[in-house]
């Protein structure tokens, strides 16, 4: 135990100097973040979308396209006239009211581009835009732009072949990758500021914002020389790496226990509680897999002549948030929608600033727990997840998250009362 000590203390000297150099040349200013539009998969694309517009406002024409269909999207012999015309379009409506993320009109290529931040897939949702794409270009393909370039679900892909009729592309790689280079190829201060901005932003995101990447060579030499010093260092080097997912996942499950302790209060409320974090949060993290931990309130709703239940629910799927759900038996977004809207959702004293209704049934609402703290469970390799290890930033945390879910609930218990 000594070695791990010796190491862990060696490791965290190297990472506070690191970071008090940092301090003195960072520069925390970002307008996505400041704007709080970072998480927010609408307006993120726009901006792609105004940087690859050949007449977008950054006075670059058509550059930063054609370095994006040629590196990102790995197309060749589109004309340079093509180029200048081209056409890109947030948002492109489909039949229905569904609308494709983003669309590249180029030449005779219709390119569609489906951008997955934290959003859930839709049924069919990748199959049908590539039919859509393939009645107007015939050797289209699909482009699934997520943070990790996953693939999308069996149930949003359907028979799609993958790297034919589906590619999948990524933030932390193709996206960063081009950024860089859009940058080095301006020289307008204000479009360097801001896609500089952007990308910080996405890297934000990934798995690759940690200190170790932003450490200079010489600190990452220093730090790998350190461990290499001994076979009991390096021994206990690989142990501490191994040890992490299980660090991350007794985190979660701390968070969740802090919630369903505060939760208490609400006893006399007489809802029962199932919690479906303990394994949930173990598949989170040891395999990788997605998965929803989640701790959840059954209202019974036979007071209002309602023969089944819903459930307020405090789920984490990338950050964390609340919402009512339907519950067993009732796992249709269809079933007894009106009537529960009308006596309890949509009850002005239950009105929610920032609230979304889900559009896959899974949920009447939902929304953000803590915003102003917005860690990510997923992708941990930031301050805001770091500071979940200080124990003064922890209760801060939790406290939040509390605040928000005491605001709903106080109202909850008046209605459920009257």
């Amino acid at each position: 135990m000594d070695t791990f000590t010796n190491l862990l203390k060696k490791a965290s000297k190297y990472v506070t100097e690191y970071q008090s150099v940092n301090e003195l040349r960072k520069n925390d200013f970002n307008i996505f973040r400041i704007e709080r539009i970072d998480n927010k998969e609408v307006l993120m694309c726009r901006f792609l979308r105004e940087l690859l517009d050949p007449k977008g406002s950054h006075g670059h024409g058509d550059t930063f396209l054609k370095l994006f269909v040629e590196n990102v999207l790995n197309y060749s012999g589109i004309g340079d006239s093509d180029y200048s015309n081209a056409s890109v379009v947030a948002e492109y409506p489909i039949d229905g009211l569904r609308r494709i993320d983003l669309c590249i009109i180029v030449g005779r290529k219709f390119i569609p581009i489906e951008v997955k931040i934290y959003a859930d897939d839709q049924d069919n949702q990748c199959r049908d835009y590539y039919v859509y794409a393939k009645d107007k270009d015939e050797d289209t393909r699909i482009f699934y732009l997520t943070i990790d370039g996953h693939e999308p679900s069996e149930s949003s892909k359907g028979e799609l072949r993958p790297n034919e009729q589906l590619c999948c592309i990524s933030f932390e790689s193709d996206i960063s990758n081009w950024l860089k280079s859009c940058i080095d190829l301006t020289e307008n201060a204000d479009v360097k500021s801001i896609v500089r901005q952007y990308l910080d932003v996405i890297q934000g995101w990934s798995k690759r914002e940690g200190t170790w990447n932003k450490m200079s060579e010489k600190e990452q030499k220093d730090l790998v020389k350190e461990i290499s010093k001994s076979s009991d260092l390096f021994n206990a080097a690989s142990t501490i790496e191994q040890a992490i997912k299980y660090v991350k996942i007794e985190k979660m499950k701390e968070v969740f226990r802090a919630i369903e302790k505060h939760m208490e209060r609400y006893n006399d409320m007489g809802l029962k509680l199932v919690a479906l974090y303990e394994d949930q949060t173990n598949e989170f993290y040891e395999n990788n897999r997605r998965s929803w931990p989640s701790l959840n309130y059954i209202i019974p709703l036979s007071k209002w002549g309602i023969d089944k239940n819903i459930s307020f629910r405090i789920e984490i799927e990338w950050k964390i948030y609340m919402g009512l759900t339907p519950w067993s038996g009732c796992n249709n977004w269809d079933v007894h929608k009106e009537d529960i809207i009308q006596r309890i959702i949509d009850d002005n004293d239950l009105s929610l600033a920032g609230a979304h209704e889900k559009e896959n049934g899974n949920w009447y609402w939902w929304k953000y727990l803590n915003e102003e703290t917005a860690v990510n469970f997923r992708y941990t390799n930031n301050d805001e997840y770091y500071s979940l290890y200080d124990e003064e930033d922890f209760t801060k945390y939790i406290e939040g998250i509390c605040s928000d879910i005491d605001s709903y609930f106080r109202k909850l218990k008046h209605i459920l009362e009257r």
